[in-house]
């Protein structure tokens, strides 16, 4: 009984998630998406360095952008967003892990 009532809130979790999540891609997203993965190694090493540059950038564009004096700065939603992107593109190129906190 406990199985099934767990299993049960599990699906409805996911559900609602899955309902949360359909926005539209943002243009940081779409380009890496759509990028074909490079063949040689010194081409994946060279973008698997920009995509932690591109990371790290958002991450602290992120963690100050409420002391951020720019007029035109991307949204919370935006940086979280090529956050994601830059992490799924470094997964499908077997970078290193740059997202991981020590």
């Amino acid at each position: 009984m406990t199985h099934r009532l767990f299993t049960g809130f599990m699906l409805m979790a996911v559900l609602l998630l899955s309902g949360c999540q359909s926005r539209s891609l943002t243009p940081v997203e779409t380009t890496l998406q759509a990028r074909p993965l490079p063949l040689d190694q010194v081409s994946r090493q060279s973008e698997c360095r920009s995509l932690a540059e591109l990371y790290s950038s958002c991450y602290v564009a992120l963690a100050t952008w409420t002391y951020a004096k720019t007029e035109q700065k991307a949204t919370p939603e935006e940086l979280e967003a090529a956050m994601h992107a830059a992490k799924a593109r470094a997964l499908k190129l077997n970078c290193p892990t740059f997202w991981e906190e020590d």
